[in-house]
């Protein structure tokens, strides 16, 4: 993280700096406010522009100073008081710009607005004062001389905007919809032929890379059977953890889930602190009464919980990870462990893939509910499950004989596998590999992922062999 003092330094402030801290959950600019010390002084707000929604920064703050100075006009000729509370003030840096380039990223400070509401619950209430502010801001601007740029083109194009969703689902740039989806439908193509399930095999790499192919088995009803014990991604203490925040954003305050995550990443909140009947943030809050820099973590956490409400389980999740810190605690955890961070950025990756269809958290639970439920009775029958289609490892595959074989995600890192760092392994890898393709009796098909958990990926270089 940069040094912020020396952003804010940048522009023209009036006191001491004390604190920078977050400020909010905008999912655009990364936001912080700025406390400083003096009583006459104003505290302000710092904000990270995104670059990458906003690549015209000139253009966007020409006209967010057009539409102020407008206002601040109007307001003026009406008589109105207390003016800077009704219109935002941005600082100018000493080359007279109301933002700054550090290089990488463009900022920009405005003077903070204190005793401000923000309301987050959709109501008729709250809809009437939006509706309200935003009528009022619109009449504001209804005479406004200056024509303003458009920062984001097409952004109110709703025609090009559609087809833009209908290529997003088109191309399948996650790569899930696609990897399933094939095995599925020559599945069900060779059964429509006459091959029993039985006689089909999808072989892969490693038993976990089994999990989605076996949930839409689950949901589609298709009989499968497996040799190896599926591992439920949903047990992992990551996708606990996750769970537990989104519990929490649902209103579902419980000890455990508090407990859980309460200190991940590290906030320094004591157990103690946690009421043993109902517990709440306010009475967090109660215990620490007297700790005013605890005071401000735990509002940052409920305001971070409360923030998740908003969000799909797949934003949400990418919300734990960025802005509350989780990326950061795996780090730690990882390195006071000494275990392999990667894997455990995998089952985060494999968390958000799985979280993706989702609309709702309350949509995603039932989905994990129903899916645990139903590998737990595919784990008790697994003795004697002796139909369907055979889900196993390469290793596993060893010795047996299929119709149909479908050697899966052969790609770099997994065929060979990212392991084998040796000639010698990745050798062993190599005759691995063509134990699979010698599995099937009449039809093999071997295929690999364009992209995987948003990563582009390459072919195995044994597929490359084969093609050469």
């Amino acid at each position: 993280m940069k040094d912020l003092s020396s952003i804010v330094a940048k522009f023209n402030t009036q006191g001491t700096i004390t604190e920078i801290k977050p400020l909010g959950a905008g999912l655009i600019n990364d936001t912080y406010k700025v406390n400083t010390q003096e009583a006459d002084a104003p505290d302000y707000v710092l904000q990270r522009i995104n670059h990458a929604i906003f690549q015209n920064v000139e253009m966007l703050q020409s006209n967010i100073a057009a539409v102020t100075g407008h206002i601040r006009k109007k307001l003026t000729e009406a008589g109105e008081a207390d003016i800077d509370r009704k219109v935002l003030s941005f600082l100018a840096t000493e080359e007279g710009k109301t933002y700054w380039f550090d290089g990488e990223s463009y900022w920009r400070v405005m003077v903070f607005i204190p005793r401000a509401k923000t309301y987050e619950t959709v109501n008729p209430e709250y809809s009437n004062y939006a509706g309200e502010a935003f009528g009022n801001f619109q009449a504001m601007l209804a005479d406004i001389p200056e024509t303003l740029g458009e920062t984001i083109p097409d952004f109110h194009n709703m025609e090009f905007r559609l087809k833009q969703l209908r290529d997003a689902v088109a191309a399948n740039a996650a790569g899930r919809v696609a990897e399933v989806q094939y095995y599925l439908d020559e599945i069900e193509k060779r059964a429509e032929l006459g091959i029993s399930y039985e006689e089909m095999a999808v072989l892969f790499r490693i038993h976990t890379d089994a999990r989605p192919v076996a949930e839409e088995f689950l949901e589609r009803k298709i009989p499968f059977q497996m040799k190896e014990r599926l591992p439920n991604l949903y047990d992992h203490f990551i996708a606990k953890d996750i769970c537990a925040y989104f519990r929490l954003a649902l209103g579902n305050i419980e000890r455990n889930d508090l407990l859980q995550v309460m200190n991940r990443p590290k906030r320094y909140i004591g157990r103690d602190s946690v009421a043993s009947g109902k517990p709440s943030f306010e009475e967090m809050r109660k215990f620490y009464c007297d700790k005013e820099w605890m005071l401000d973590r735990i509002d940052q956490f409920e305001w971070d919980v409360k923030m998740l409400r908003k969000t799909a389980p797949y934003a949400g999740i990418n919300y734990i990870r960025k802005r509350i810190g989780y990326d950061d605690f795996l780090k730690d955890y990882a390195f006071t462990r000494k275990i392999d961070r990667a894997n455990l950025n995998e089952v985060l990756a494999e968390l958000e893939e799985a979280a993706r269809p989702f609309a709702t958290i309350e949509e995603w639970f039932r989905h994990i509910e129903e899916y645990t439920r139903l590998l737990r009775l595919k784990s008790m029958k697994r003795q004697e499950d002796r139909e369907g289609v055979r889900l196993m490892t390469l290793h596993s595959a060893k010795g047996l004989e299929f119709d149909t074989v479908f050697l899966v995600e052969a790609n770099e890192g997994k065929m060979p596998y990212k392991k084998a760092k040796t000639d010698a392994e990745t050798e062993e890898e190599r005759r691995l590999f063509y134990v699979g393709m010698t599995r099937a009796k009449e039809v093999l098909k071997v295929s690999y992922v364009k992209t995987k958990n948003g990563k582009e990926t390459s072919p195995s270089r044994f597929v490359d062999e084969l093609l050469e």
